[in-house]
């Protein structure tokens, strides 16, 4: 049985307005789901969870706006307005924060967010974002921080200097926040952390950008063949939570000449091509992506990805456990060694939980590496004790 058959009705009819083109049948089987659906908004807040809101609104226009009555319509538009006057506030702070750090000869690329929703869709409201994503240099953070500090900005995370300097080599963003204007900032160093078990060279980011036009003003992002790698990564990594992720990847394929052999080529030697497989495999299971054959050919040999894709589809249905999630992900490295520096990532490396559970001073940093295994023993110690005295 495909994984898809699994699906909600809820699920299938946000995935049926997903579709690039709807045939005849499908056009009938998307207004039996407007017709018989007691909860329509309850499918429409799926869809916005998703990330695809505004594909569906446009397919429940589109194909069904006799089905609609004047309130429901107007519930409709009112969430889809409100999608479109953030993403309009958003793109102009991105404009002029871009602005401001080349007025500072700060080097920046801008990924994800507005200038996807522009090269993808030609719309800046079709794609839901909640933060911007700008690719700097390292050598930059202190100074881009102190520029973004004196435009209302404050960080995201409060760290001390030592925190900071511990963050900053263990990871590979940091975010800032304007409460005022409600947008978060997320600037990148590199795409992945440098111990994370794969890489994504930066060197060919940097080289090869390109220009997306948005409002009259011109900015700098990845190359297509970068980008479509960067989004396969980044949705497998995060075991494609947001079918919007996957829809991405549809029409990137289908509105964008991509170089596979090229693709292929530096994906393996990087060792990424499972993850970027990964996500041709979704797009082509649930949008039936046209692909070179020979793709489909290397998707049809991998056997991890039936147990993914259903993982993938499971959790969009139900919270999946801890050790479901990291068991899942550990198929997307091709080696023993790369999936214990991943085992390595989340039971050693420390995170934001450790920095507040306790202040080191400088020279007692390295200990922030012995906090992280203390408090999951303890944590699921806990726990165990808790059930115990529960059967008891």
């Amino acid at each position: 049985m495909s994984p898809v058959g699994k699906l909600s009705s809820d699920m299938s009819f946000v995935l049926l307005a997903c579709q690039s083109e709807m045939d005849e049948k499908q056009i009938a089987e998307f207004r039996e789901h407007v017709e018989r659906s007691d909860a329509l908004e309850e499918v429409a807040m799926l869809a916005y969870r998703h990330g695809v809101y505004s594909l569906f609104h446009r397919a429940v226009l589109r194909y069904s706006p006799d089905l609609i009555d004047e309130e429901m319509n107007e519930a409709l538009d009112y969430l889809d307005d409100g999608i479109k006057v953030k993403n309009e506030g958003m793109t102009a702070e991105l404009l002029r924060v871009i602005s401001l750090l080349e007025a500072a000869d700060i080097d920046v690329l801008s990924f994800k967010g507005p200038v996807l929703a522009q090269m993808l869709y030609g719309d800046i409201a079709l794609r839901q974002y909640v933060d911007l994503d700008l690719l700097i240099k390292k050598e930059d953070i202190e100074k881009i921080e102190t520029l973004l500090i004196s435009e209302g900005y404050i960080a995201a995370l409060e760290l001390t200097p030592v925190q900071k300097e511990v963050w900053k080599k263990t990871r590979h963003d940091l975010g800032f926040k304007h409460h005022e204007k409600g947008i978060k900032l997320e600037m990148h160093w590199a795409l992945l952390d440098d111990d994370y078990p794969v890489s994504i060279a930066l060197s060919d980011v940097w080289k090869y950008p390109q220009k997306v036009r948005i409002n009259e003003q011109n900015i700098s992002t990845f190359s297509i063949e970068e980008l479509f790698s960067y989004l396969c990564v980044h949705g497998s990594k995060h075991l494609w939570e947001r079918l919007a992720w996957i829809k991405d990847i549809d029409v990137f394929i289908r509105t964008k000449e991509i170089e596979w052999e090229s693709l292929i080529k530096k994906a393996e030697s990087s060792r990424l091509e499972t993850m970027i497989e990964l996500g041709l495999s979704l797009s082509l299971l649930l949008f039936k992506t046209p692909l070179p054959r020979e793709i489909e050919k290397r998707l049809e040999k991998n056997t991890h990805f039936y147990s993914l894709k259903e993982y993938v589809i499971a959790s969009w249905e139900s919270p999946q456990s801890t050790f479901k999630q990291h068991a899942a992900v550990l198929k997307l490295f091709p080696s023993t060694h790369k999936k214990i520096f991943y085992l390595n990532n989340i039971l050693i490396k420390p995170s934001y939980k450790e920095f507040t559970y306790i202040d080191l001073s400088k020279g007692l940093y390295g200990f922030y590496y012995l906090i992280r295994p203390y408090l999951l023993v303890r944590k699921y110690l806990l726990y165990a004790l808790g059930k115990m005295r529960s059967v008891k």
